[in-house]
């Protein structure tokens, strides 16, 4: 089973191809838009959309936790 972060890794490369920040030739249109928020867009795959998982399975996490201490 892959660990945490290989998965983050994963989304994280993947996000990267799909948004084409890897390809700065790309000078139209939409990409012209991403080429210039390009250093947002990777900051907040790097940094915020990975807090936001965290938070998100953290209560998830924390809701399992309470439904087995009701269960026992």
């Amino acid at each position: 089973m892959p660990t945490t972060e290989k998965l983050r890794n994963k989304l994280m490369a993947k996000l990267t191809e799909l948004f084409q920040l890897d390809q700065p030739d790309l000078d139209f249109g939409f990409y012209r838009i991403m080429q210039a928020k390009a250093e947002q867009v990777k900051s907040f795959i790097d940094k915020d959309l990975l807090q936001i998982i965290e938070d998100a399975f953290g209560q998830i996490d924390e809701g399992r936790k309470a439904e087995r201490l009701i269960a026992d």
